[in-house]
């Protein structure tokens, strides 16, 4: 499926609620109320272009925006009024909600912040610049965070809501594109992209090896990387080829692409739609929002 309004725009950051969806096409905000079928452009105070959407998936009348300025924007109802929030991190590259905290979110870029009030107020938790933020959907919630801190490359993990970090230093060379995936079914295994390899870690990050070698040598990015709870398999989109599921957790080359691609597409974010563990979305340089119904798995018959 391919999005009407914004079937050929630059879909750069998106964002699911049980009742809308919300994407950053062309550096504006725009929200669809029909699964993606027909979108609207969303109008509002923001001084800048958008560049970021986050929904607090415990309360999705809270949508977040950050603009091309750097600043962090709040709508606490569904996106009619809007307000700047004092977020330190400028500009936040990503918004993170806490799933065992409620109202709990944090944003990293320039470093790593934290809110306890659903944006309201923030504290600054470490310096640093981070491309990736991801949260353990399971108890103890650990945050793992990958990023420059004091000039070496390190992948950082917290158990207390960011308050103390552990640091690694990555011996992996770094790459323009860079991203983390944590498996819901077990927390201390981590996933990242560097270019055209998969990179698996089994002790929440401290050692990392190469994970099979099906994308090698092909010239080519893969990201961005998701692992939704339901269906629990690793999610990658491969530059200009399609989007792959990893079918077997064992089998480090058993990757199939979710459906046929309309072409050879550039992606940039990919995300899972919580009424419907099946139904995955690719956004894309070019050619707008795609949806993938999942099929042929016990989750997904």
């Amino acid at each position: 499926m391919r999005s009407t309004d914004i079937s050929a725009l630059n879909v750069t950051s998106f964002a699911v609620a049980p009742d809308a969806l919300w994407a950053v096409a062309n550096e504006t905000l725009f929200q669809s109320a029909d699964r993606g079928e027909t979108w609207k452009e969303v109008q509002f105070e923001l001084v800048g272009l958008a560049t970021r959407v986050a929904v607090d998936p415990a309360a999705p009348e809270n949508v977040y925006a950050v603009v091309d300025d750097g600043t962090l924007w709040r709508s606490r109802d569904g996106g009619e009024r809007w307000e700047a929030t004092p977020c330190p991190i400028r500009p936040a590259a990503r918004l993170v909600f806490d799933p065992g905290s409620p109202s709990t979110l944090y944003a990293a870029g320039p470093g790593i912040a934290r809110s306890t009030d659903g944006g309201a107020t923030w504290t600054l938790l470490l310096d640093g610049f981070f491309n990736d933020l991801v949260i353990a959907p399971e108890p103890p919630f650990t945050l793992y965070a990958f990023g420059v801190v004091n000039n070496s490359d390190q992948i950082l993990r917290s158990t207390d809501g960011g308050s103390t970090w552990a640091g690694t230093t990555v011996l992996l060379t770094n790459s323009t594109f860079e991203s983390l995936a944590v498996d819901p079914r077990t927390p201390e295994t981590l996933y990242r992209v560097i270019s055209d390899r998969v990179y698996r870690s089994t002790d929440g990050g401290a050692a990392w090896s190469p994970f099979g070698n099906i994308f090698r040598f092909r010239n080519i990015f893969l990201y961005p990387l998701l692992f939704p709870v339901e269906p629990a398999a690793l999610h990658m989109g491969v530059w200009l080829d399609n989007v792959y599921r990893l079918v077997d957790s064992g089998d480090p080359n058993s990757w199939e692409p979710l459906g046929k691609s309309p072409g050879r597409l550039t992606f940039k974010v990919l995300a899972a739609d919580p009424r419907d563990p099946c139904r995955i979305y690719a956004g894309t340089t070019s050619r707008g929002l795609l949806a993938f119904t999942e099929s042929g798995t016990a989750q997904c018959p």
